[in-house]
């Protein structure tokens, strides 16, 4: 088996991060528990099943005469890389669409052959020990400070690091080629080259396979969930293979409300039914959602109301409902903890809070807590000049509404437009 400096600078960089996680109690622990869950049967059997299917595409690829002995090392790495990176990107596989067209084509594409030819002639393994720690080091940094705003400058700092780093390894690898040129195994190499886009094709049937089973127990224990006996599910299984036919596109796109009614069917025929009226419902709540928001696109500036009195221009309308909504929740929370309301609540959220709500970078949310904290109201006008306001004159649950071109003039109690979320709202209000 043929290790390469490189292979051997990032296995010791792997056994060095080993050796730090088993070092403090905290991390050993949480390592102990992840082992845990990989040796439990879910995992383990797959696993195991994915063992064994690669072990016989390396036996079609050995009795093709194409597959030796020297191609160990590359086809562990495969594995390791490709293999039980996506064993463990399932759950992703099954709502991701293209994954699977996504995985084929990352096999054979640009940078899989410029990995290739770099890799042809490493350093020392002293100075691979460096250099790949130095990868680790900068890479990590980078994707760090990429996250965070005021660490711009950093993160071009870091991106630039691992730039001089690439194109050391890549002039090096070069140089040696054009000096070695004539001593090069080709026939060797590309049988190096080409086996991991081989192990992959023939890889993804397997991974498909596992994918589908995994999306079609899923879907078939969100179904349990709502009934008691196991055996009902056997005809609203047959009717969801028969539906879905065994698609995992298919499978993802079942409905909550198609489950639930298919759970309850009694023969397959009513499961087919409440399929099929489940992802009808889905489609048609697909289409509204889609038609109101071409309205907002169609109705954006318009001065007017609509046959229920309703503004035509409802832009933020619901960001704003959404916001307010969470601030008296928030509100809520804190007076049951301490018996009176916050009057820096809004400070404490911060704007990321409204912002995670649909509201745009800037918004402005107004606030009056009274003095004894027992009464607040808050409001905000949207980009088209309309108002929401909410509040509570009370002890929690107490929650009132307003909406209108407007500010109120006082808080609940105050003014007579505010309404009680308890009454039914006229048919030209919007909350």
């Amino acid at each position: 088996m043929e290790v390469n400096n490189r292979e051997w600078a990032l296995a010791i960089w792997f056994a060095a991060f080993i050796l730090l996680v088993l070092l403090f109690p905290a991390s050993r622990r949480s390592a102990l528990g992840l082992l845990g869950q990989f040796f439990g049967h879910r995992i383990m059997v797959p696993f195991m099943t994915m063992v064994v299917y690669t072990s016989g595409s390396v036996a079609v690829l050995i009795a093709l005469g194409i597959w030796e002995a020297k191609l160990i090392t590359p086809t562990i790495l495969w594995f390791l890389t490709t293999a039980l990176v996506n064993f463990m990107r399932v759950p992703r596989a099954m709502k991701e669409p293209g994954f699977f067209r996504k995985l084929a084509l990352s096999a054979v594409a640009a940078p899989v052959v410029v990995q290739f030819v770099v890799d042809l002639y490493p350093f020392g393994l002293l100075e691979e020990v460096v250099l790949q720690g130095g990868f680790i080091l900068f890479g990590a940094l980078a994707a760090y400070t990429g996250t965070q705003q005021g660490l711009r400058t950093a993160h071009h700092v870091f991106n630039t690091l691992v730039g001089i780093l690439a194109i050391l390894v890549i002039v090096h690898s070069v140089t040696e080629i054009a000096s070695q040129w004539t001593r090069i195994d080709y026939l060797g190499e590309a049988k190096k080259f080409l086996l991991p886009i081989g192990m992959t094709a023939a890889f993804l049937p397997f991974l498909y396979g596992l994918t589908l089973y995994a999306s079609f127990e899923s879907t078939l224990t969100l179904m349990r969930v709502s009934t008691t006996n196991d055996a009902k599910l056997l005809k609203p299984a047959l009717a969801l293979a028969w539906r879905t036919r065994l698609s995992v596109r298919r499978l993802s796109g079942v409905t909550p409300r198609a489950r639930f009614d298919m759970a309850r069917a009694t023969s397959v025929r009513e499961a087919i039914t409440a399929f099929d009226e489940g992802q009808e419902a889905e489609v048609a709540r697909q289409q509204l959602a889609a038609d109101k928001k071409q309205r907002l696109i169609d109705n954006a500036g318009l001065d007017g109301v609509d046959g229920e009195g309703k503004r035509l221009d409802q832009r933020e309308f619901e960001e704003t409902k959404a916001a307010l909504g969470y601030l008296h929740l928030c509100h809520a929370g804190h007076y049951r903890n301490t018996g009176r309301y916050r009057a820096d609540m809004l400070e404490f959220l911060g704007p990321e809070t409204f912002a995670k709500k649909g509201l745009p970078d800037g918004a402005v949310v107004s606030m009056q807590v009274s003095n004894d904290g027992q009464q607040w109201w808050a409001w905000r006008r949207t980009t088209s000049e309309w108002v929401f306001a909410i509040g509570a004159k009370k002890a929690p649950n107490d929650r009132w509404e307003y909406d209108g071109p407007q500010v109120p003039s006082g808080g609940p109690g105050d003014d007579p437009a505010w309404r009680h979320f308890m009454e039914p709202a006229k048919t030209h209000e919007h909350w």
